[in-house]
């Protein structure tokens, strides 16, 4: 398991009753796999159809999962994920546990999904992109669902999503990520307040609300790949702040006003620019 996803995991196993988004240009994901009962439970539903359809194509569907990690029978596991639909809002519960998703809409699809993501009591939820491919009504829902569900249960969300309007309605805590590694971590009042590495703030800055005559602003070039990544700072080769020093030197995770950042020149710094012109002038004069 990567250093960063370890590390990820090791924080939620504290996060009980909280809400985090994750958010950024993440690296490849690794197969997710199941986890034990009241343990960290994985919720990918980037394609909540494609991801029902194989569930039931291996025979994986709710009623066998409460069969073996809560050790119920056949009527009782059938019993309580007709409760579980019940609880995430489908209508017609007892006639919809038999249904393929064909016969479901996509919201309904979606909440099928929570539901088997927290049929044994997980402690924490990992919600991967929960509201892609949903209208706006519909991914006000799955939200409100989401939260309404972490505080009556007391289980930590993991929210993972490029939205930054999804994480300014739901997270308390957020962790930017760039190329598989956390950039920044804060509050989500201080982050939307006063971002401190420049990625977070071009994420901000792309914001529909936040375009000037109509032109939504961009972030030049591409993440790295696994295979060709700078011996500095992962975002280097797209940051405009970026000198020699950065490109050589691959800056820590350090705690910085209140969070963290991974950044040699924090934009709440007030000497970065200094700095910068510094690092700059030595990077001309060892140039050959």
């Amino acid at each position: 398991m990567p250093i960063a996803r370890r590390e990820l995991l090791l924080r939620a196993s504290a996060l009980t009753g909280a809400a985090v988004a994750l958010l950024g240009a993440a690296a490849p994901a690794e197969a997710a796999t199941p986890t034990d009962a009241n343990g960290l439970n994985p919720l990918s539903i980037l394609d909540q159809t494609a991801a029902l359809q194989a569930a039931i194509e291996r025979a994986a569907a709710k009623g066998e999962v409460l069969r073996l990690h809560m050790g119920l029978a056949p009527r009782q596991a059938r019993e309580r994920a007709i409760a579980l639909l019940d609880e995430v809002g489908i209508p017609d519960p007892a006639y919809k546990v038999n249904a393929f998703p064909s016969q479901m809409s996509g919201g309904q699809q979606q909440r099928v999904m929570i539901a088997m993501a927290i049929a044994c009591n997980p402690e924490v939820l990992i919600a991967d992109e929960p509201t892609t491919a949903l209208d706006v009504t519909i991914q006000a829902q799955i939200l409100e669902l989401l939260l309404s569900l972490q505080r009556a249960r007391g289980m930590g969300v993991i929210l993972v999503t490029h939205n930054m309007d999804v994480v300014a309605q739901s997270a308390r805590s957020v962790l930017v990520m760039y190329a598989g590694q956390i950039v920044e971590e804060r509050s989500s009042a201080t982050l939307f307040q006063a971002p401190q590495h420049p990625y977070t703030a071009a994420l901000l800055a792309a914001r529909p609300a936040q375009a000037a005559s109509g032109r939504l602003a961009t972030i030049p070039g591409a993440p790295p790949g696994l295979l060709h990544r700078s011996a500095g700072c992962l975002f280097g080769p797209r940051c405009p702040y970026a000198t020699d020093r950065s490109r050589t030197i691959r800056p820590d995770l350090r705690d910085w006003k209140g969070g963290k950042v991974r950044c040699h020149y924090p934009l709440g710094d007030p000497d970065r620019h200094a700095r910068i012109a510094a690092d700059r002038r030595v990077g001309t004069e060892v140039a050959p």
